[in-house]
């Protein structure tokens, strides 16, 4: 069985995907990605021939070279004229529209070909994504992520520290520095989240919820709407722009 790599460079994490068509059979993340962690995929999965490379990041030159020898491979570091997407880009600029939101889009359109859905991605940024029934993609707002709020106020303050969310994760009571900084962000990335949703609900009839990314798991039992959390929807989005791409 034919298989593909899908390679997600992001400013803090590398993911990295094997596909059997529609099916991810694979993934692992790295906070360094080398060469030499793709060739053990590849040894793992000597079935793989295609792959696709998208970036924000620098990356290892050595990967791209290693790439090369499959029958397909596509890098996807900068704007690509004739890459085609099973979405219409509604943007002024959509050379401007990052790389990993043309591919969360992607998936979606994929995943629910006849729906509106707003697609949240809780990332280092939190960006707002919809897609209309009709395969438009109109980008939305873009917010700052929770570790970029915390880290802002502990930058910007003389007073205020960094916090761990992972130590203060489901804290109710605010009894220190720590905890009101933790619920200053937690909740108030929720108010602001449930208030997006909201809006677009009022402007779109049986708008579907989805949410994704690295902070996901803050989130996804916390909203008061019904939501729907898909993890890795931008290996899902690649896959399926690699599919439209590779012959």
């Amino acid at each position: 069985m034919r298989h593909k790599l899908l390679i997600d460079i992001g400013n803090t994490i590398s993911k990295v995907g094997v596909f059997e068509d529609k099916k991810q059979i694979f993934i692992d993340y790295f906070l360094n990605l080398t060469s030499e962690n793709i060739q053990e995929i590849l040894q793992k999965y000597p079935n793989i021939s295609a792959a696709l490379l998208c970036t924000v990041a620098k990356q290892d030159s050595s990967i791209e070279e290693m790439l090369k020898k499959l029958n397909t491979f596509i890098s996807w570091n900068t704007w690509l004229e004739n890459l085609k997407w099973p979405v219409t880009l509604m943007y002024k600029n959509p050379k401007t529209l990052g790389r990993d939101r043309i591919a969360v889009a992607s998936a979606i359109r994929t995943l629910y070909p006849k729906e509106n859905v707003l697609c949240i991605v809780l990332g280092s940024c939190i960006t707002y994504n919809l897609i209309e029934s009709n395969g438009c993609f109109r980008a939305g707002a873009i917010a700052p992520g929770l570790q970029m709020r915390s880290r802002a106020m502990s930058v910007f303050t003389d007073a205020l520290p960094v916090i761990n969310f992972e130590i203060l994760k489901k804290e109710e009571e605010i009894y220190s520095t720590e905890t009101a900084l933790y619920s200053g962000c937690i909740r108030g990335i929720k108010y602001e989240l449930e208030g997006y949703i909201d809006w677009y609900q009022q402007r779109y009839d049986f708008l579907r919820v989805v949410l994704t990314g690295g902070d996901l798991k803050y989130f996804e039992f916390s909203l008061k709407n019904k939501i729907f959390a898909i993890p890795n929807l931008v290996l899902v989005g690649l896959n399926e722009i690699l599919d439209l791409n590779e012959f």
